[in-house]
């Protein structure tokens, strides 16, 4: 048996070689790529079937079923693969509702956390930072170790803006986020504080959420629209 498995290695070694060689964009092209695998297993089943001393019938169409099925199985999940990836997307939407739904293009809901507040996972110049909804704040607003992972130099930013708290005064520095991706919705030179301290979590504030076509809260869903 290790003899047939080697020798069908070196045959698809060189098949593919061949197909590359004569044919360029054969192996470009991911529906080719699949059907050359579905043969390649298929072949594979009866080189080994009928290769056994004793040939066995059975044997031969039991592995053949079950390989064809694991090439359905793999066909049908390329081919919805979008669908179920916003099916996946909307399970955990609603198991992490940070994460948000997808729905129509340049659409992107999320629910209330149990605390009733709004909290949104987005990348910030392509680095992860989870931001919690507030409509009264004029900017953006990072704490320092989210603007640090998106890539700011906090220890030379000038922090020259004051605003009062119920915690004293913090300090702040004005800068331009490159872009704030959520979801499909993607808006790019936002104004935006860094936080020196005192800030528990980003802000994700009007600076933002002007640029947006819309944004609704319904009950305890949140929308936005681009």
């Amino acid at each position: 048996m290790i003899r047939n498995i080697t020798l069908i290695s070196i045959l698809l070694a060189g098949l593919l070689y061949l197909l590359n060689k004569n044919f360029p964009g054969a192996l470009s092209d991911r529906d080719n790529i699949l059907h050359i695998l579905q043969s390649v297993l298929v072949l594979s089943i009866i080189a080994l079937g009928v290769s056994r001393k004793n040939f066995d019938a059975g044997f031969l169409l039991k592995g053949t079923m079950v390989w064809l099925s694991i090439a359905l199985v793999i066909v049908s999940g390329y081919s919805y693969r979008f669908q179920l990836t916003n099916y996946y997307q909307t399970i955990l939407g609603n198991i992490i509702p940070s994460m948000g739904t997808q729905g129509e293009e340049g659409e992107v809901a999320f629910r209330a956390g149990s605390n009733g507040h709004f909290t949104i996972q987005s990348k910030v110049n392509g680095q992860k930072v989870t931001f919690l909804l507030d409509t009264g704040a004029t900017r953006v607003a990072l704490t320092a170790q989210d603007a640090k992972r998106a890539g700011f130099s906090i220890d030379r930013l000038n922090y020259d803006q004051s605003v009062s708290t119920a915690n004293g005064t913090s300090y702040f520095a004005i800068v331009t986020i490159g872009e704030i991706r959520i979801g499909d919705i993607t808006i790019n030179n936002v104004p935006a504080f860094v936080a020196k301290s005192g800030l528990d979590s980003s802000l994700l504030g009007m600076s933002f959420l002007s640029r947006l076509k819309e944004y609704e809260v319904k009950q305890d869903t949140l929308t936005f629209r681009k």
